[in-house]
């Protein structure tokens, strides 16, 4: 009988031996079945057979050795129940968790049969385990197994998301890191996130890793240089890196892009917060500058608006601070088109008109005088090259022409030209 055989059967009545320990017990039990064997054997070398046994059994299996790892055996306890609708949580989960163990596909497909030197008892049962109370009811079923319906018919015992965990499993892994290759190439930069774009290749390179294929760090930077350097606001900054730095690490380039878009965001605010706080804290009248601008002119749509009463722009008649121009209450013209439609009006009343007047514009009737009223008597002033003698005195320019066409007088401007009027002893006429 072999002594290895002799000694596992002597292992048995070790739990029971007293004396001086277990070591003491398989030494003495050796040495007297060696002896035994091989009368003619001496002590001294029965002694040194019998540690060289010892130490040969207290040697644990390889495999025994190598468990299933802490954290791996979390992640498997803590996958929810599989079901049709969390499908698309799941099955990142248990593949990442089959990323980190070895063989899982080859001890699920049952490649790796028990007792082969690469088969993880502990693992077999704990992913089996989880594929059977996910998926499968059946208690000796693997993920591969079949029943035949008929001829050349095959249906998949357990749910259908057996076909998906399936072909998760047996993607091509060349397929995969073409998909990344093609990946690196289409990633993009949006919205001036530099932070966004380094975590998208963080996920491409991680993903790759994964899956065995090692992409360069030069890859990567150059991939970074050409995402940001189509926008202008890191365009600078990558001309600098390439001079200054060309030899520099992924990590130094997007550290640096990364503080270019921070300093650009503080700046933005600064500049917000500097806008709100001059808005907030200005006076009575730079808080009225604020206001619309005066009237624009609709026959220059692109000059500024100016003063009602001055003519000039960036201020209302309101807030003008003119003192060589009163406030004429004749809103909507100049001072001097203001001033020389009163002239013209004074002219009028003690001229010489062939019947007298303002002549037929006096002589409306009654039904007419609100649309008088409301179309306003500027428009019923005749224009130059008038064969009136009072007319022919007052000059017009075609911009003072062009704004007494545009004029629309109001009950205050009406009142203002009665009381000229009727100072100077002439009769109304509006």
């Amino acid at each position: 009988m072999p002594p290895s055989t002799r000694a596992g059967q002597a292992g048995d009545d070790d739990q029971v031996t007293t004396g001086n320990g277990p070591e003491e017990g398989w030494l003495t039990q050796v040495v007297r079945i060696l002896q035994l064997e091989n009368p003619a054997l001496p002590a001294e070398e029965a002694i040194v057979w019998a540690m060289g046994l010892v130490s040969i059994n207290n040697q644990a299996p390889r495999r025994e050795t190598e468990k299933i790892l802490k954290d791996i055996s979390s992640s498997i306890v803590h996958i929810k129940k599989l079901n049709n609708s969390n499908w698309h949580t799941w099955e990142p989960t248990f593949i990442d968790c089959l990323q980190r163990v070895h063989n899982p596909k080859e001890i699920l497909y049952s490649t790796i049969a028990p007792g082969n030197e690469d088969y993880d008892e502990d693992l077999d049962k704990a992913l089996v385990g989880l594929i059977h109370a996910c998926c499968d009811n059946s208690p000796d079923s693997c993920i591969d197994t079949y029943t035949v319906r008929g001829a050349d018919e095959k249906v998949q015992l357990g749910s259908t998301l057996y076909a998906k965990l399936r072909k998760a499993l047996t993607l091509n892994v060349a397929v995969k890191r073409a998909g990344l290759q093609d990946h690196i190439h289409t990633v993009r930069l949006h919205n001036w996130d530099v932070v966004k774009l380094g975590k998208g290749l963080d996920s491409i390179w991680n993903d790759a890793a994964c899956l065995g294929k090692c992409f360069y760090e030069d890859l990567k930077k150059s991939t970074l240089y050409r995402c940001t350097a189509q926008d202008w606001f890191y365009t600078n900054s990558i001309d600098t890196l390439k001079t200054a730095r060309p030899n520099c690490k992924y990590d130094e380039a997007y550290h640096a892009l990364a503080k270019k878009q921070q300093d650009g965001e503080i700046s933005g605010h600064i500049r917000g917060a500097a806008r709100v706080a001059t808005g907030t804290g200005q006076s009575d009248a730079s808080q009225a500058m604020q206001a619309p601008k005066g009237r624009c002119d609709p026959c220059k749509p692109i000059a500024p608006p100016k003063c009602y009463a001055c003519g000039e722009p960036n201020h209302i008649a309101c807030n003008c601070t003119s003192s060589n121009i009163s406030h004429n209450p004749v809103m909507g013209l100049n001072a001097q088109v203001a001033r020389r439609l009163l002239a013209w009006s004074e002219c009028s009343l003690h001229g010489d008109h062939g019947h007298g007047g303002l002549g037929p514009y006096a002589r409306r009737s009654k039904h007419h005088h609100n649309e008088d009223r409301a179309q306003g008597a500027c428009r019923r002033l005749p224009l130059r090259g008038s064969r009136d003698k009072s007319q022919r005195n007052c000059h017009w320019s075609k911009e003072e022409e062009q704004c007494i066409r545009d004029r629309q007088v109001g009950p205050e401007e009406e009142e203002q030209c009665r009381r000229s009027r009727h100072s100077s002893g002439g009769q109304e006429w509006c």
